[in-house]
């Protein structure tokens, strides 16, 4: 195992860590991220809130929108995405911020 230029460790099927246990330590999820946070990098790494939503689009939790505006959460159409989802979209009210809508909204709108 070497490494390269960049610090990749080569072959790229190579895996190294450090790894600390204790008895007490947990892994956690990170959540998705929200377009108050996008806008904050956009403005820290001096780049246009359009190219952060490209480079980071499948951690949104929200539908980018084409022209850079903001843009209001999409109320689920009345056809479910597919039987399955209908009986969780059922149990929802109009215009949920869930997973479920969310990732509905996202193929409806060819984001995702």
């Amino acid at each position: 195992m070497t490494l390269t230029e960049s610090f990749a460790m080569w072959p790229g099927s190579s895996v190294s860590g450090l790894y600390l246990s204790h008895p007490e330590s947990f892994y956690f999820g990170v959540g998705k991220i929200e377009r108050d946070q996008v806008e904050d990098y956009a403005a820290r790494k001096a780049m246009t809130v359009a190219e952060i939503e490209r480079w980071l689009a499948p951690v949104l939790n929200y539908i980018p929108s084409q022209d850079g505006a903001k843009q209001p959460l999409i109320a689920p159409a009345a056809t479910p995405a597919n039987d399955e989802a209908s009986r969780e979209l059922a149990a929802h009210p109009p215009g949920c911020a869930c997973a479920v809508h969310l990732a509905w909204r996202k193929k409806a709108v060819g984001a995702g």
